[in-house]
């Protein structure tokens, strides 16, 4: 899956230029997230196939490049206001959202300050403001000594 498509992709879906009907842009942008979703996971595409569904196939499906990518494209989701959201069972989706991007993407919320023992309201707030640094994070770590240093210095 190319993350950078499927962000601008999102971005457009749910842009107010094209379409300024609210439940409009975000039933466009969700079929993005879906759509993007069933790409990542070769995942047969269908009407009836909910994100929440595909959140249990994303959660039962080894680490890969394209899993990480589903991940940082949900955060991104979760910056749009009613995108990720359930007429059900708005706690279990949101406990599934938090175990996905948790077990997906560790390392960036260790980075984050990811509160990850906080209980699942917290975790879900923390990760809808986490599409504002989660591409700096995403970036390996610089070292912060001069390259030039060789071994250790004792003193």
């Amino acid at each position: 899956m190319n993350l950078e498509q499927a962000i601008r992709d999102l971005h457009q879906a749910s842009s107010e230029r094209p379409e300024p009907n609210t439940a409009s842009r975000i039933r466009a942008s969700r079929q993005v997230l879906i759509g993007r979703g069933c790409e990542a996971f070769g995942t047969e595409r269908s009407a009836s196939l909910s994100l929440h569904d595909l959140l249990t196939i994303a959660m039962n499906t080894p680490a890969t490049a394209d899993r990480k990518a589903f991940a940082v494209l949900l955060v991104h989701a979760l910056a749009v206001e009613g995108l990720v959201a359930s007429r059900q069972d708005r706690g279990q989706l949101d406990r599934d959202i938090c175990a996905f991007v948790e077990s997906a993407l560790p390392t960036v919320l260790q980075r984050s300050g990811y509160p990850f023992g906080a209980e699942t309201y917290e975790r879900r707030r923390s990760l809808e403001r986490l599409h504002t640094m989660i591409d700096e994070l995403l970036q390996p770590l610089e070292p912060t000594f001069p390259p030039a240093i060789q071994g250790l210095y004792a003193g």
